[in-house]
């Protein structure tokens, strides 16, 4: 992703990766040299958790939500000032199944999804949206990865915190990973 054309115009990338159990989140600056990371931290914060706490009932509430809102900003903690996050970029399955969503995508293809644009809005929407739902009407979306019905609201709601925290309007969708990230520099091989 360091390499990726679409972002070879950013002096500042802030990546956000919602998992299962924690959250990636890594801020750094372009030098002559390639990368220079300013923040990184792993967040005891996943989807996965989400659901076995405050957002465990199949249909969420609204006061479940608002629970849910709470613990996550407590966890995250901190407060970008804004424009500090330069371009934001989210990696993994939250933003490629919102994005498959949008698009109601029958069959993958992750060039229809790489580089998609994800507002603070559609996010929070998804959010509310999903979380309504109960399981079966969540395996019905179009788009939606098989098994991703349990916790998709859960990991857009993951995002939308981030989003707040580091004061962005939205997110690029990313389907290369960290994996991909370390195979593309070199330092990570000497």
């Amino acid at each position: 992703m360091a390499n990726d054309p679409r972002f070879a115009g950013e002096t500042r990338l802030s990546m956000v990766d919602p998992g299962g159990h924690s959250t990636e989140l890594v801020t750094a600056d372009r030098t002559a040299d390639g990368w220079e990371v300013k923040y990184r931290h792993s967040f005891p914060i996943g989807a996965l958790a989400l659901r076995e706490g405050p957002l465990k009932e199949e249909v969420c509430s609204f006061p479940a939500l608002m629970a849910a809102v709470k613990d996550l900003d407590a966890t995250i903690g901190l407060e970008y000032r804004p424009h500090q996050c330069g371009h934001v970029v989210t990696l993994g399955a939250t933003g490629t199944n919102l994005i498959s969503i949008r698009t109601q995508l029958r069959r993958w293809d992750p060039e229809l999804v790489h580089g998609q644009v994800l507002d603070y809005e559609e996010i929070s929407k998804a959010v509310a949206w999903l979380g309504g739902m109960t399981l079966e009407e969540r395996r019905a979306i179009p788009g939606l990865e098989p098994g991703r019905e349990h916790t998709l609201h859960a990991g857009a709601l993951i995002l939308e915190r981030f989003l707040f925290a580091l004061h962005a309007l939205n997110c690029t969708v990313s389907v290369r990973g960290w994996r991909h990230a370390l195979l593309e520099d070199d330092r990570y091989f000497h």
